[in-house]
């Protein structure tokens, strides 16, 4: 082992561990030479995403129990043998991966490095798009998008008693009426009855 030869283990929490699904919740570095630097993640939002609501005492005195346990173990000093052994015995609800090399370089970079790749953060307002959205970016590549805006205000613009024709960003309502059982305008349903009643050989 090298001088700066260290390893890291990544905290994991479950709070069933019986199905074996387990979300990342932290990190541990091992350093060179002795000691250990934790960095665990102090939200609920990646743990409630997987397994619905938590109880936040239970969650956060299970942060500050496997925190201490830790250091008590490995503050001062580790070696790889102990290190593999405390996590082999783990099989509650927090378990820790097997630890792995890694060269450490700047102990409190290496950290956050290793804890943003491996708990990436959970945003609540990430959304998926909407079929309108990718529709509408899908026009807009094949330069169709704003033929199409003019298309239909020709044709229902004035019905609607639209004073101008709809922007490119304002596009959302006119497309999402493409995707909808909702007509056009209003026009679109006297041509329609028309349509049906000759099919089935009516005419009014």
């Amino acid at each position: 082992m090298t001088d700066r030869q260290g390893y890291y283990s990544v905290i994991q929490y479950s709070p069933f561990p019986e199905r074996f699904e387990f979300v990342n919740v932290g990190v541990v570095l091992f350093m060179p030479g002795g000691g250990v630097r934790i960095r665990l993640d102090s939200d609920n939002k990646r743990i409630e995403k997987v397994f619905g609501r938590q109880d936040r005492y239970d969650v956060g005195m299970m942060r500050e129990s496997i925190e201490n346990r830790i250091k008590s173990e490995f503050g001062r000093s580790w070696a790889h043998s102990n290190v593999q052994r405390f996590v082999e015995l783990r099989s509650g609800k927090v378990q820790m991966s097997r630890p792995l090399p890694y060269l450490v370089k700047d102990a409190d970079a290496d950290l956050n490095r290793l804890f943003e790749e491996m708990v990436p953060s959970f945003s609540r307002s990430s959304r998926r798009p909407t079929v309108a959205s990718l529709l509408k970016q899908r026009l807009r590549d094949a330069g169709v998008l704003k033929w199409i805006l003019a298309r239909w205000w020709s044709r229902c613009g004035k019905e609607r008693g639209s004073g101008k024709m709809p922007s490119d960003s304002s596009s959302g309502s006119v497309l999402n009426r493409f995707g909808s059982k909702s007509r056009l305008c209003e026009s679109d349903s006297h041509g329609w009855k028309r349509r049906r009643r000759t099919r089935r050989g009516l005419r009014y």
